[in-house]
């Protein structure tokens, strides 16, 4: 769990972060350099996803070492896999959430 504080939105308690795998963690097929670290580092504090249509077929390989969890599939049967903590501490950090209708299911 980690907290943390946003400028002009107040106070926020997080235990999960949510990540899009292709164009916000990694670029083409590769996790983007000094990513790797961070994320196993906040994997101490908090439960991180990445969730991945996986559409290259190899989201595996590239999250191979990465102490997060990996959701392959639609990104809204991805959330359900996550309903075992409230919505209202989680943060997604990754394209999609709005147009896909999902945004219920973030804290911020």
């Amino acid at each position: 769990m980690m907290d943390i504080t946003i400028p002009g939105t107040g106070k926020w308690r997080i235990k999960q972060l949510v990540l899009d795998l292709n164009g916000t963690i990694a670029l083409d097929g590769k996790i983007i350099e000094g990513v790797a670290e961070r994320l196993n580092h906040l994997s101490r504090f908090l439960d991180v996803f990445i969730v991945t249509s996986d559409t290259r077929g190899n989201a595996e390989r590239v999250t191979k070492g990465l102490k997060v969890k990996l959701l392959c599939g639609s990104v809204k049967l991805s959330l359900y896999s996550m309903t075992s903590i409230d919505s209202h501490h989680r943060v997604p950090f990754c394209r999609g959430i709005p147009p896909l209708g999902i945004a219920d299911n973030f804290q911020i």
